[in-house]
């Protein structure tokens, strides 16, 4: 479900932040997800504190992770630090490929990427990778949008724009070249 919330708006009602204009994607019951006007590059899904799972949308960029509410990623974790961990997500110069990386923002309960600890140096991350922060285990899902030709199409991008908005389904004109009678005559 997608709602835009307007710009100086508060983000949830438990919390007092005022947030930019944005639109929110309800991700899971606990944690909305929050994206501006960036590319989408790719999930993080969990089953740690959900059995039926939560997902929080990587956009090209930085991804911050942590327990502040503000983060890109917020999880509500104990042993997470407020700014735990950035995920960057960008195209190579050289090839073009996708290019992802974790590094570590000093947390005191570290990051572990496929069972080894990142420590403070940036790991560059593939398809599929775990990732573990405080009590949360994560899999990642990267999608490189440019390298499988997923591009707008440009109908579907023309039909947007010119599409007529009707305020209910039955307000629709219709034009007619004959006049019909009502009554018989």
């Amino acid at each position: 479900m997608k709602k835009t919330i307007p710009e100086g708006s508060y983000s949830d009602n438990k919390s007092q932040e005022k947030i930019s204009k944005h639109t929110r994607v309800e991700g899971s019951k606990k944690s909305p997800i929050i994206s501006s006007n960036r590319t989408v590059a790719g999930f993080l899904i969990s089953f740690s504190a959900d059995p039926t799972g939560e997902f929080w949308v990587l956009y090209e960029g930085r991804n911050r992770i942590g327990s502040e509410r503000s983060n890109d990623v917020f999880v509500n974790d104990s042993k997470v630090s407020a700014d735990h961990a950035i995920i960057n997500i960008r195209h190579s110069v050289n090839d073009g490929r996708l290019l992802v990386a974790i590094s570590d923002q000093n947390s005191s309960n570290g990051t572990i990427v496929n069972g080894r600890d990142i420590e403070f140096t940036p790991c560059e991350l593939s398809n599929g990778d775990i990732i573990k922060i405080g009590y949360h285990e994560f899999g990642l899902l990267i999608l490189d949008r440019v390298n499988k030709g997923l591009e707008p199409v440009a109908d579907l991008e023309k039909s947007k724009k010119t599409s007529t908005q009707y305020t209910s389904p039955y307000d629709v004109s219709v034009k007619s070249s004959s006049t019909r009678k009502t009554k018989p005559e």
